[in-house]
């Protein structure tokens, strides 16, 4: 009993001491109540143990992705997609437990993180649905759970948004509203989209010469995803569709998003040796997904096509507003600078599954009709590049551009007729040739009538290898990439560019794309290269070597 108390004495002189240094930290919330839980188990119990942790039961193949249209849809079931862990390999929910005891402290809120060796890791405090450990025990130095032990009890060094030698600039981004929409309607359903590439850990570790002006502290995946969860909390965006998610972190890190902030996902490995891939988080309370296809590019044979990229394409509708059904997809394209004769054939793939997905009816003139479409992702792509201007204006010559390159350099060979073989039956309109086939057979017409349907005919729609490409959408990018005569930066890569993008369907108007259905209300300002000037990311402040896009939306 005497030995019982003691331990609960020292435990009491811990609790007083983390606090002492979380109310000494800035930007604690008030008026709210945190619970921290005490592992009162013994120090030989690891909290999180490595063989039960749930590893991704989907595995990537190279090969070809399904062209079959008569294949079914996969739908959301309500089912979790991504794999989770329990209750208990968390070690926060079972406060039934007799090693376990539970303390209401109020006006405190900290931001601790549960990492994958079973100790906690602290960070600025954001979100109170997270929870602080204690462990009563010293164990031996050499064991790597004391090293997360020590990092428990010692705060990380002041948050720096600047990492600028001459520190005399303070980088802000802030919300740009660019039109307003009638509060009161009931048939408008009003979001928030962010698009995140988000670094793989992995992809750090095996380019480490890309790295070498960051701080490795700040390059450490635990102090990354706290930057990025906090991120993610302060926008609270309603979808989220991120690029570079390592498939390892799916369930030890990124399923906190669905057991704590309320999302369900969909990801999608890169084919071959690749660990990381494309997901889409969304909000279930307010969306309910209908279907999704996981896109992959690669195709053995095919050399413009044989690369690992991968793309998701879902649809959605709103829960709580009657408004019709959108399309959201998101991509990242192959990194080679030198080859933007495969990213244009990547972009072809997408659209021609996107026109899949979003299809709803064509009119008497066979001219389609689809759901409002949004695209995302890191195209590596700059908006004076072939691809950015085929997405924007829907339509690109290649045939008379160089080859690979698809500039307009003289003396180079040029790309000729052919950018995908007609094997594939890709269109050069980006859309499946047998789905156009399909559309005629069933007459799945807008008109009055069914004569007027029996009048459709897509016979012009399938050209294949004619030297230049389109598509039916009318595509407007949601950044200007320009402000104030200075380019705006999503990545550094040998200078401030922009390659991270999200674009939405509209109206052609002329030689511009006029909004519909989705109209653009405001967006989360993106910094410019003056602004940016020496600043590195990733650092303290920022999780990623990409800003992320965050904008929001109202859809009729």
């Amino acid at each position: 009993m005497l030995l019982n108390n003691f331990h609960k004495l020292i435990l009491f002189h811990q609790i007083q001491f983390q606090l002492l240094l979380l109310t000494a930290a800035p930007n604690l919330k008030s008026n709210a109540t945190f619970q921290i839980i005490c592992n009162l188990q013994k120090r030989s119990t690891a909290i999180m143990d490595r063989k039960n942790f749930t590893k991704s039961e989907s595995k990537n193949q190279k090969g070809r992705c399904s062209r079959s249209v008569s294949s079914p849809s996969r739908t959301d079931h309500g089912g979790s997609l991504v794999p989770q862990r329990t209750k208990s390999q968390l070690g926060i929910d079972n406060c039934a437990d007799t090693n376990w005891q539970t303390f209401s402290i109020p006006n405190l809120v900290a931001n601790p993180y549960f990492d994958a060796a079973g100790g906690t890791y602290f960070q600025q405090p954001w979100n109170p649905n997270f929870f602080l450990n204690f462990n009563r025990c010293p164990i031996p130095s050499s064991s790597n759970v004391n090293h997360q032990y020590r990092r428990t009890h010692t705060l990380p060094p002041p948050l720096n948004y600047n990492t600028d030698v001459k520190g005399d600039k303070k980088l802000e981004r802030r919300w740009e509203s660019l039109s307003s929409h009638n509060k009161g309607g009931n048939k408008k359903f009003v979001f928030t989209l962010m698009s995140y590439n988000v670094l793989a850990q992995d992809l750090v570790q095996n380019h480490e010469y890309l790295y070498r002006e960051h701080n490795k502290q700040a390059l450490q995946w635990e102090v990354r995803w706290l930057n990025i969860l906090k991120e993610i909390g302060d926008a609270n965006p309603d979808i989220i569709c991120f690029q570079e998610v390592q498939e390892s972190h799916i369930t030890n890190y990124f399923s906190v998003l669905e057991k704590k902030l309320g999302y369900k996902s969909i990801f999608k490995k890169r084919t071959g040796i690749r660990t990381d891939g494309c997901a889409i988080f969304y909000k279930r309370k307010r969306l309910q997904l209908m279907e999704y296809e996981k896109v992959e590019y690669f195709q053995e044979n095919v050399p413009v096509l044989n690369r690992d990229n991968v793309a998701i394409v879902a649809r959605f509708i709103p829960k709580e507003v009657h408004t019709q059904a959108f399309v959201v997809a998101t991509t990242h394209l192959l990194y080679n600078p030198k080859r933007q004769d495969v990213r244009l054939a990547q972009v072809q793939n997408l659209i021609a599954e996107i026109d899949k997905m979003a299809f709803i009816c064509s009119n008497k003139n066979g001219e389609p009709s689809y759901l409002p479409v949004i695209v995302t992702g890191d195209l590596n792509s700059t908006p004076d590049s072939a691809v950015y201007e085929f997405i924007t204006k829907g339509i690109l010559d290649y045939q008379n551009l160089c080859k690979r390159s698809l500039s307009k350099e003289s003396g180079k060979e040029l790309t000729g007729k052919v950018l995908v073989p007609e094997s594939l039956q890709m269109t050069d309109n980006c859309q499946y040739a047998e789905m156009v086939k399909r559309r005629n057979e069933f007459h799945n017409g807008c008109g009055n009538s069914r004569e007027d349907n029996l009048k459709i005919s897509y016979i012009q729609d399938l050209k294949f290898s004619s030297g230049t490409l389109s598509h039916p959408f009318s595509f407007k990018s949601a950044y200007n990439h320009y402000r104030n005569n200075d380019i705006e930066g999503t990545t550094y890569q040998d200078r401030w560019i922009t390659v991270d993008y999200i674009f939405y369907s509209g109206r052609k108007r002329g030689d511009s794309t006029a909004e519909d259905k989705l109209k653009l209300i405001s967006r989360f300002q993106l910094p410019t290269k003056n602004q940016l000037g020496r600043i590195r990311i990733p650092n303290f402040k920022l999780g990623s070597d990409h800003f992320s896009l965050i904008v929001k939306f109202s859809l009729e």
